[in-house]
């Protein structure tokens, strides 16, 4: 019966793959823009300057795109000793609830990056202060998170963790230990997430939305198509606030810097 559905599955996910690409909205790569800001950053670092990778718990992808060259220091920040050491792309590893504070002196990081951690945050407010904290005044936020008002993380937030778990050892067994984590979705809209920006001095510099949350449903093709057209309407609206992820790019707001500096 495993055998059948494995098959099942499989054969769905093979169809909505060759189906995904008719959809322009699916062509939108918001993992391109992550890195290709965090390159530039990097490019633009000072020696000796750290970069946090919160939420780097088994692996920090960002690590390709630094040389010894640079000069820079990534440190992967996670809550699980477990995940940490796990990690072998970067030597600096920190054990830390990003929600209650980050363990690093003000104006230390020259770059605090996040990539799906936001929506796992009980309190991104919290996190988003002492990212504005921490950040030098030249420094660069990089934050790319999955959106609240989406169906699959209305999904996520109904099911206990235990049960997403499970469903996903079924169906996607390739993504065990990435998905199913506790999902709070705080804060993780676009107008919501811009405005904590704002309100600890940060400045939103650059933001895409991605409307393609049709993936959670490739293995019951059905279903996937009718959640890509859904994600196609929403793209063409441009409605932000149902966006299944959303990447941001900011900066420390110039009043923000000009006062530090003069201090």
């Amino acid at each position: 019966m495993a055998s059948l559905l494995r098959k099942w599955c499989d054969l769905n996910v093979a169809l909505s793959k060759r189906v995904e690409s008719f959809f322009p909205h699916t062509r939108i790569a918001l993992h391109e823009r992550f890195h290709g800001d965090f390159a530039r950053c990097v490019d633009e670092g000072r020696d000796n300057a750290i970069i946090l990778d919160v939420g780097g718990g088994r692996s920090c992808p960002t690590a390709s795109l630094l040389s010894e060259e640079t000069g820079l220091r990534l440190v992967a920040v996670d809550l699980s000793r477990a995940e940490l050491a796990r990690n072998s792309d970067t030597r600096l590893k920190v054990c830390a609830d990003a929600s209650k504070g980050l363990p690093f002196a003000d104006g230390a990081a020259r770059i605090v990056a996040s990539r799906f951690l936001l929506e796992h945050l009980p309190d991104t407010d919290a996190f988003v202060a002492e990212t504005a904290r921490v950040l030098a005044a030249d420094g660069t936020a990089l934050h790319l998170f999955a959106g609240k008002h989406t169906p699959f993380a209305t999904l996520g937030r109904v099911l206990p963790a235990a049960w997403s778990r499970r469903l996903i050892a079924r169906i996607y067994p390739d993504q065990v230990g990435i998905l199913g984590y506790t999902v709070h979705y705080d804060h993780c809209t676009y107008r919501q997430f811009l405005g904590l920006l704002r309100k600890h001095g940060l400045t939103p510099e650059d933001s895409a939305v991605s409307y393609h949350q049709s993936a959670f449903a490739y293995a019951v093709f059905p279903l996937f198509v009718v959640s890509a057209c859904y994600d196609a309407v929403i793209h063409a609206l441009n409605i932000k606030a149902l966006g299944a992820a959303l990447y941001v790019r900011a900066g420390r707001t110039a009043a923000e810097t000009t006062h530090g500096s003069s201090e």
